[in-house]
C-alpha cells in the first residue's frame, strides 16, 4: 500500500519551516511529502534539507494566485497543510473539488466565513484557524469548562514576547488584531486587566479578536472577552500611542519591519482561560494556563497533533480544532516552555 503524501504549502516561510520540522520530525517515513514555495531555489533548498535527512520529499513550485499551480499540487496529496496566507481560499476551493483534506493556520474569522460557503460535494474535512490562538485557545476553555456546571464569563489572555520568530506578515497580522475597534466603536489595546502568571501579575488589554465568535458558539451563554500584551511595558504603550494616532493599523507593514528575532534570547508566549460560573451552586472559577516556548512553534505542533485526526476522524465539511480535538490529542507537553 503507498504511503499517504502530506503536502505543505508555505514551507519556506517563518511558520511553514517549523510545521515542516515538526510534522516530518514527528511521522518520518509514515508519509511522503511535497513542499511548495512560489520561488524554484528557495524551494529546493528545503527539499534538500529533508532528504538529506532521508525522508522522502519532493519539491513542487507553487504560486497561491494560481488555480491551476493548486491543482497540479493537490493531485499529488492526500492532505494540504496550510502555513501561507491567501486572499481568496483557492487552496481550499481545489481540494475540496479533489477530495483532499486542509487543515489551515489562517487566524481569520473573515477568511473562515469564506471557505465555509464554498461549494464542498464530497464534505471534504478542512480544518480551520488551527493554531495556539486562535485554535488550542477553544479546546483549553472547553477543558476548564469541565470544573463547572454553567459558564457567565470566558476571559482568553496571551502574553507575547517582543522576540517572537512571527515575520512580518505574522507581526502585521497581529498588529491588525490589536488595533480593530471593539463593539461600541470603543479602542482597542486600552482597557487594562490583570491575569496571574504563578506569583506574578500580568497586565494585558483588552482586543477584539476573531475567535470570539467561535468561543460564543461554544459558550453561547456567555460573555466572551480577549486581552493581550507584550513582554515590554515600552513597546504596549507604543503600540497603543500608534493605535491613538490612527498610524495601525493602516500603517502595520512598516511597524512590523522593525520586528527583529533573537535566535539566543527567550520567546516564551502565556496562553491563559480563565472561566467564571457555578460550581454546585456556588459562584466558581475555572482555568487553564499554557506557557510555550514560541507562539509559531505551538501552532506547528497543533497541526502535527491534528493531522491522524482528520485522517481518522469521521469529520464532514468544514470544522475547528474543537470540533475533533481534544486537549489530551494534541502534543501540549510538546509545546511546553521548560
Amino acid at each position: 500500500m503507498n504511503q499517504p503524501t502530506l503536502a505543505i504549502i508555505g514551507a519556506t516561510g517563518t511558520l511553514g519551516q517549523l510545521v515542516c520540522h515538526h510534522v516530518m520530525s514527528t511521522y518520518n517515513k509514515t508519509f511522503n511529502y511535497i513542499v511548495t514555495d512560489y520561488k524554484l531555489e528557495r524551494g529546493e533548498m528545503i527539499r534538500e534539507r529533508w532528504r538529506n535527512r532521508d525522508v522522502h520529499c519532493e519539491f513542487m513550485k507553487l504560486d497561491v494566485t494560481s488555480e491551476d499551480d493548486i491543482a497540479n499540487v493537490v493531485s499529488h496529496a492526500d492532505l494540504v497543510l496550510i502555513a501561507v496566507s491567501q486572499r481568496e481560499p483557492l487552496i481550499q476551493k481545489s481540494c475540496m473539488k479533489a477530495d483532499v483534506p486542509t487543515i489551515d493556520v489562517n487566524a481569520f474569522y473573515s477568511f473562515a466565513e469564506r471557505v465555509k460557503v464554498l461549494d464542498n460535494p464530497y464534505d471534504t474535512t478542512n480544518v480551520i484557524m488551527a493554531g495556539l490562538l486562535p485554535g488550542l485557545s477553544v479546546i483549553l476553555a472547553i477543558e476548564a469548562a469541565k470544573n463547572l456546571s454553567t459558564v457567565d464569563d470566558v476571559h482568553v489572555g496571551f502574553l507575547q514576547s517582543t522576540n517572537a520568530l512571527a515575520g512580518a506578515q505574522g507581526a502585521a497580522d497581529m498588529l491588525t488584531i490589536v488595533s480593530s475597534q471593539l463593539a461600541g466603536r470603543h479602542r482597542g489595546f486600552k482597557k487594562k486587566r490583570a491575569f496571574t502568571n504563578g506569583s506574578t501579575s500580568i497586565t494585558l488589554r483588552k482586543i477584539q479578536h476573531s475567535e470570539q465568535t467561535i468561543m460564543k458558539n461554544v459558550f453561547n451563554k456567555a460573555t466572551i472577552h480577549y486581552w493581550t500584551s507584550w513582554d515590554s511595558m515600552l513597546f504596549n504603550r507604543l503600540v497603543s500611542t500608534l493605535i491613538a494616532l490612527r498610524v495601525l493599523p493602516n500603517h502595520r507593514h512598516l511597524f512590523s519591519r522593525f520586528a527583529k528575532h533573537h535566535p539566543d534570547q527567550s520567546e516564551e508566549a502565556t496562553l491563559f482561560v480563565e472561566l467564571t460560573g457555578l460550581r454546585n451552586q456556588k459562584r466558581a472559577k475555572s482555568a487553564q494556563q499554557l506557557t510555550v516556548k514560541s507562539d509559531y512553534e505551538a501552532t506547528a505542533l497543533v497541526v502535527t497533533g491534528l493531522i491522524p485526526i482528520v485522517f481518522t476522524s469521521k469529520a464532514n465539511g468544514v470544522v475547528e480544532p474543537w470540533q475533533i480535538a481534544t486537549v489530551q490529542d494534541l502534543p501540549v507537553q510538546k509545546m511546553k516552555a521548560k
